[in-house]
């Protein structure tokens, strides 16, 4: 069942007769061997529960999710569900996707039982009331995902997403099983040809297989798709929801969250690489002597593209992308 059709059956329950007290309003949606329920309450959290054998061990560590146990009366008779709600209203169709994701795994086969806290274990991490995201981290998302997409073009999603390291605050943006990296730059510039470098690992080749420079020349477009249409596209494509959120989440952005009220249509104007080799300018960590690091906590700089080697040919780009992760 997918989120928009769980998202269909909120608004029902939403424009229903408003539940009192500690009462649900709930709907059945139809699984393997059964159903589950999706519920709002009076202080119009959204809930989707799960009939369970045992009462669930309470889960508070989220600070937007809980998962509990609760009695409902179904078809004349009390039963046992497992009880997972939202408790931050902003995340409403973030938790559409989770609950979708609980049907799908019950659907699948998983126990019930199971199916809950594995779900609430994978998507916890977004349910972290919100979040904030500068311009230039949104900027440097949409260069991110842009590259993401492409390498998911030519090596397949799951090689290309496990290669995606930046939301990690790794040195680099991309690593490949055969040791390469790609370090990824969008600028707004108006020539596009100057770059912000944030430490002095970023353009360090040193053991590495092949270091890259990947720079996307942008500008605000209303006609431009936003960043979460841009996720979206991803997620169409077939990128595992859970896996691919948590990995924006960690990059500071909330997949139909409270950030995405931020204007990220960005246009794409140009997109060039570079091989970044040692006679490439830039600061290299490693050829700072560790004394003259002592008590700096940060290096950066911005970095003129006319000062660099040419590019790379368009035929090289594709080269190195269809052989990325082999």
């Amino acid at each position: 069942m997918s989120a928009s059709e769980i998202g269909l059956c909120f608004v029902l329950l939403e424009n229903g007769p408003v539940p009192s007290g500690s009462e649900l309003t709930t709907r059945p949606v139809a699984v393997a061997g059964g159903e589950v329920r999706l519920g709002i309450d009076s202080r119009r959290f959204r809930h989707v529960l799960v009939p369970v054998h045992e009462t669930m061990r309470e889960d508070r560590s989220s600070a937007a999710l809980i998962l509990s146990s609760r009695l409902l009366e179904v078809g004349g008779s009390e039963q046992l569900f497992a009880d997972l709600y939202c408790t931050d209203l902003r995340l409403g169709m973030v938790f559409e996707r989770l609950a979708a994701d609980v049907h799908d795994r019950i659907n699948g086969g998983e126990p019930a039982a199971e199916a809950m806290p594995n779900a609430l274990s994978d998507w916890r991490d977004l349910f972290r009331g919100g979040s904030s995201i500068s311009p230039e981290s949104v900027l440097g998302l949409v260069g991110e995902l842009t590259v993401l997409e492409r390498l998911a073009e030519a090596v397949g999603i799951q090689t290309a997403l496990d290669s995606w390291w930046g939301p990690d605050k790794h040195p680099h943006d991309f690593y490949s099983a055969s040791a390469q990296a790609i370090e990824v730059k969008t600028t707004r510039s108006l020539g596009g040809n100057r770059i912000s470098i944030s430490n002095i690992a970023q353009l360090d080749p040193t053991g590495l297989d092949g270091l890259y420079l990947s720079v996307l020349r942008t500008k605000l477009d209303p006609t431009a798709p936003t960043l979460d249409e841009r996720i979206s596209g991803l997620l169409a494509r077939g990128f595992p929801a859970a896996e691919l959120l948590t990995k924006i989440e960690r990059a500071g952005y909330v997949f139909e969250g409270v950030a995405s009220q931020t204007d990220t249509r960005y246009a794409v104007l140009g997109h060039r690489w570079w091989h970044v080799t040692d006679d490439f300018p830039g600061i290299r960590a490693s050829r700072v002597e560790p004394d003259h690091m002592k008590g700096v906590m940060t290096v950066k700089y911005e970095l003129a593209l006319d000062s660099v080697p040419s590019d790379m040919a368009t035929e090289q780009v594709e080269a190195l992308i269809a052989g990325w992760g082999k």
